[in-house]
């Protein structure tokens, strides 16, 4: 599984606002993460973890930076520990990526990677990696990257679309695993009457659930899936991981937001 991904697109989405509705509201929020049910035989028993998401506007792009680190247990108490470091840069009109990468995990070899996409006029591109070995890979026309992703999902939803199809170049994995096709669902909006933050009060949000196809896979089922409520500042404060067996949630706990860069 990959936490890196399934946290890279859906805390990503959240990144922008209704251009015709609201204000983005760059932020930093930390959620804790724990197990919510159980739906296979063969899983785990418990999970617990941190997530911190800190994304600012730079001016000439979105800056993120994500931290993750999970603990899951197995029936009988043995535990599985994954951290992963993502830092990515991407350019306002959606055609640069730069992305670098640090995977930890107690049974899967340590994986650190640093590269830079880009998409041409048509829509397609190439994804470039320089460490830890020279890589290129292509990117087939209609490619988003993930800020881009969250503005035509968001558009989509601005306009009564309820379905949204794309596939997406994150950077979170090595390789042709880092191109997949994402089908966002948007419900919307609501109202929260009391919400947890006081940034929340008084700002409609929308539910999103996300499926995930790997491109390079050709299967009715998706390879894992998540559900988000989005609110249309750009804060995400409730999130549901699905990766067949177990869901996690991670809930918001701190919630800080960036002053106006003065652009």
């Amino acid at each position: 599984m990959n936490f890196a991904r399934l946290t890279v697109s859906v805390l990503l989405l959240g990144l922008l606002g209704f251009p015709a509705m609201a204000q983005v509201a760059p932020h930093r929020a930390v959620y804790a993460i724990t197990l919510d049910k159980v739906t296979g035989s063969n899983s785990i028993s418990g999970a617990s973890g941190r997530m911190i998401l800190d994304w600012k506007d730079v001016c000439d792009g979105w800056a993120t930076e994500l931290d993750l680190r999970v603990r899951l247990f197995d029936p009988e108490g043995e535990e599985l520990r994954f951290g992963t470091a993502i830092d990515t840069w991407e350019s306002k009109d959606g055609r640069v990526l730069r992305f670098r990468v640090k995977d930890r995990s107690t049974y899967f070899p340590s994986t650190d990677f640093i590269g830079r996409a880009v998409l041409d006029k048509s829509g397609g591109g190439q994804a470039h990696y320089s460490e830890p070995i020279e890589m290129t890979i292509d990117l087939p026309k209609g490619t988003l990257f993930p800020t881009a992703h969250s503005l035509a999902v968001l558009k989509a939803g601005e306009a009564g679309e309820t379905v949204m199809i794309a596939p997406i170049f994150d950077g979170s994995e090595e390789g042709p695993e880092a191109l997949i096709e994402a089908s966002a669902a948007i419900l919307g909006p609501f109202e929260d009457e009391a919400p947890g933050f006081d940034g929340l009060a008084g700002v409609p949000y929308f539910k999103v659930n996300l499926a995930f196809y790997r491109s390079s896979e050709v299967s009715a089922l998706p390879s894992h899936e998540a559900s988000l409520r989005l609110y249309e500042n750009g804060v995400v404060d409730r999130q549901l991981f699905d990766y067949g067996d177990f869901v996690l949630a991670a809930d918001i706990v701190e919630l800080t937001f960036h002053p106006d860069p003065g652009c």
